[in-house]
């Protein structure tokens, strides 16, 4: 006799990417002076460096915090 699956779950996570304190700040503000503040002209190469590193960095702890979390599953 074969058993079939009783119901499904399916649901999702929400893993915060914000790193730091200064971070949230960034939360609330709005979507538009977020975009706005990314595209400013007066940024110098070191700047967008620093941000990409920045993003890079959040990245990978992103991707750790997501692999524990699918651990604990």
């Amino acid at each position: 006799m074969k058993q079939g699956l009783i119901y499904v779950k399916q649901f999702y996570i929400v893993v915060p990417y914000y790193v730091g304190e200064m971070d949230a700040d960034q939360v609330k503000k709005p979507w538009r002076s977020k975009f706005m503040d990314a595209l400013n002209a007066k940024d110098d190469v070191e700047s967008v460096v620093s941000r990409y590193r920045n993003f890079v960095k959040g990245q990978k702890m992103i991707n750790t915090r997501i692999a524990l979390v699918q651990e604990g599953l």
